[in-house]
């Protein structure tokens, strides 16, 4: 087959660029995040690039959602955390910042804390601290992670379903 003959799925970078990536090298990628919330702040996390985003990640073999979320929030944040509502289950197609292309299945949950001390850095992340909700939108955050503090702030129903 030549190379012309391949078909491409148009993915996002995570700065919002549209790329064509061919659809074989395409990887699923099943992920949870937390929504971490005091008084009008929000818990949010830096990792790749000088943008926000929740605390979370991708699962790992025969680990459940919630195991997924509740490891993740750890690692990246210090906390313990119990699942709650689910708000948001996102599907999109998007290029990670180390070029590694994903169809993801982002579960996004409004999570409780247990117990714990705030890490201000932990592995690749540059921070962790709380943020006022209202100084969060679309330029400084993660567009899956707004759309999930929309869903929270905004939407009443059980939870939504974006692609």
């Amino acid at each position: 087959m030549k190379n012309a003959d391949k078909k491409t799925v148009t993915c996002i970078s995570q700065d919002g660029q549209k790329v064509e990536v061919e659809a074989d090298k395409i990887i699923t990628r099943v992920s949870a995040y937390g929504i971490l919330t005091t008084d009008d702040n929000v818990l949010v996390i830096q990792a790749h690039l000088p943008i926000w985003e929740f605390p979370g990640g991708g699962n790992s073999p025969k680990e459940t959602i919630h195991g997924t979320l509740i490891r993740e929030f750890e690692e990246e944040t210090g906390l313990i955390v119990s699942p709650g509502k689910l708000l948001l289950e996102k599907e999109n197609f998007y290029v990670s910042p180390s070029n590694r292309t994903y169809h993801t299945f982002q579960h996004f949950f409004k999570v409780k804390k247990i117990s714990g001390q705030l890490l201000k850095t932990s592995g690749n992340l540059v921070g962790a601290r709380w943020f006022p909700v209202n100084e969060l939108n679309e330029k400084n955050m993660n567009a899956s992670a707004f759309a999930a503090l929309q869903t929270m702030l905004y939407n009443s129903s059980d939870h939504q379903f974006l692609s």
